[in-house]
């Protein structure tokens, strides 16, 4: 994933008043909340999107929608987010905070893609081996892509690992149709 710069300023304030006031997880996981529920609802996304909509008609909407016990740090940065034009990259946003909150934990996302549903025992495998060349608590996510053929393709921070059976046999292609001279 390439990182916004931008995203990573919002969030990156958000993280630092969330410390500031030692409720950083907290609001991580009622960012996720809202995350979801804009995500989960396309009426919030039409009326966010909508020109004719005032931005105070917008913080209001959203702040209908936004359950009581959400922090107040949090509300308030929605609003900045909504005055200053970015709703459309809440998700964004959230995947970075995300990003320094776990950075702060000791933990790593990594992103792994797989032709077929890992087993728990080599799910188990690759998590042990991570955890080892990291030297970090590792956070899973999977993601089945059947056209990688096999193997797998490790994502995590912006660096690649290919090991998939697609990129091996694209390179003995190219071997094969490389002239002998070349």
């Amino acid at each position: 994933m390439i990182r916004s710069h931008l995203c990573y300023s919002y969030a990156a304030a958000l993280f630092h008043l969330a410390c500031e006031n030692q409720i950083e997880g907290k609001i991580d996981q009622q960012f996720a909340f809202i995350r979801d529920l804009s995500s989960q609802n396309p009426k919030i996304t039409k009326i966010m999107a909508n020109s004719t909509v005032s931005i105070e008609g917008k913080i209001d909407f959203f702040e209908k929608v936004l359950p009581a016990e959400i922090e107040l740090l949090l509300r308030n940065f929605i609003k900045v987010v909504i005055r200053k034009k970015r709703f459309s990259q809440l998700a964004a946003i959230y995947a970075e905070y995300r990003r320094l909150f776990a950075e702060k934990k000791g933990i790593r996302e990594v992103r792994v893609l797989s032709a077929a549903k890992l087993s728990s025992e080599n799910q188990r495998k690759l998590i042990a081996t991570l955890k080892k060349k990291f030297k970090a608590e590792i956070r899973l996510s999977e993601q089945i892509e059947p056209d990688i053929l096999g193997g797998l393709i490790i994502r995590s921070e912006g660096m690649e690992w290919d090991a998939s059976y697609r990129s091996r046999l694209e390179e003995i292609r190219q071997k094969l149709t490389c002239s002998p001279g070349a």
